[in-house]
């Protein structure tokens, strides 16, 4: 099917050419590769490691950040519908993890750092199938690699959160003196969107640089981490334009345990094919480059 989408783009006009190309090349590796497989596998561990790290980051961020600025955390992450009563819900949840003992946060924990390495594991092993490049590397190295991917996450949520919460500040007061003229309300929204999307991009390179046995060039990394974050926001945004547009009944809310664990499944399974779909964006254009490069050069080019 690849070769005859490629053979009726060799007709297709110039501009369009290389870019659609670049784009049927990752598709190609990604089924070449059933990292469709690799995803449902992430997507399996991350609900075994949702409750424990929803305990954990919860509670941490609601002894450090305003209770307001984790609830629309929330929201940004997770597509969930934006009504008044779903926005209760959350506060809910976020008060009473603010609540835990030292016990339940200790068990949390145990229990994270169990089933998250879990998690991360199974995207190193899908992103050492995208990458065509192994090595073997001790059994202690992968794990230590995988445990200290769990706090690096919480520290990036961190950032993000105070990232936000201080440029929120800023636009304010920069407001309130008429040292600048700026309108807060759109200002906001546009920092909402920016710095999420910044947190996003250092997270999949992070991911693309570090995880895999053989680590890819930097250049590869980063434009895989461009492209899963441009997936990412997209998808976020059009569930969130579906969710508000979708109409929730009173009879709908009986399926809701099962109807929301089964729609974050599916969300982390997007969630993890958006992840390995940028590392083989990035292994698409680093081979296109070595294609391109004169007769020497192609090495040089990995380094």
């Amino acid at each position: 099917m690849f070769q005859r989408v490629e053979a009726a783009l060799s007709r297709a006009p110039g501009p369009l050419k290389e870019p659609v190309s670049l784009l049927i090349t990752t598709v190609r590796f990604y089924s070449q590769d059933q990292c469709n497989v690799f995803a449902a596998a992430i997507a399996y561990y991350a609900i075994f490691s949702l409750v424990p790290l929803a305990l954990v980051v919860l509670a941490v961020l609601g002894a450090i950040v305003p209770q307001q600025d984790v609830v629309d955390f929330v929201f940004d992450q997770v597509p969930l519908e934006e009504s008044p009563s779903v926005r209760a819900d959350v506060e809910g949840v976020v008060r009473r993890a603010q609540q835990v003992t030292l016990a339940s946060v200790s068990f949390g924990f145990i229990g994270l750092f169990w089933s998250a390495s879990g998690m991360f594991s199974a995207v190193r092993r899908g992103l050492d199938a995208t990458a065509h490049r192994r090595e073997d590397r001790a059994f202690w190295r992968g794990k230590l690699i995988d445990f200290a991917l769990v706090p690096a996450l919480g520290l990036l949520i961190l950032l993000s959160l105070s990232l936000t919460a201080g440029m929120n500040v800023a636009i304010e007061r920069a407001g309130d003196l008429g040292a600048v003229d700026i309108d807060p309300g759109p200002a906001v929204r546009i920092a909402g969107l920016v710095l999420p999307a910044l947190v996003s991009l250092l997270l999949f390179f992070l991911l693309y640089r570090l995880v895999p046995t053989v680590r890819p060039a930097t250049r590869e990394a980063f434009a895989g981490a461009v492209f899963a974050t441009f997936l990412f926001e997209l998808a976020k945004n059009l569930v969130a334009v579906f969710l508000g547009a979708a109409a929730f009944s009173r009879e709908a809310a009986v399926y809701a345990g099962i109807g929301s664990a089964l729609a974050f499944l599916f969300w982390m399974f997007v969630n993890a094919s958006i992840l390995l779909l940028g590392s083989e964006f990035g292994r698409a254009l680093a081979h296109r480059n070595a294609e391109d490069a004169p007769t020497g050069a192609a090495g040089e080019s990995t380094n």
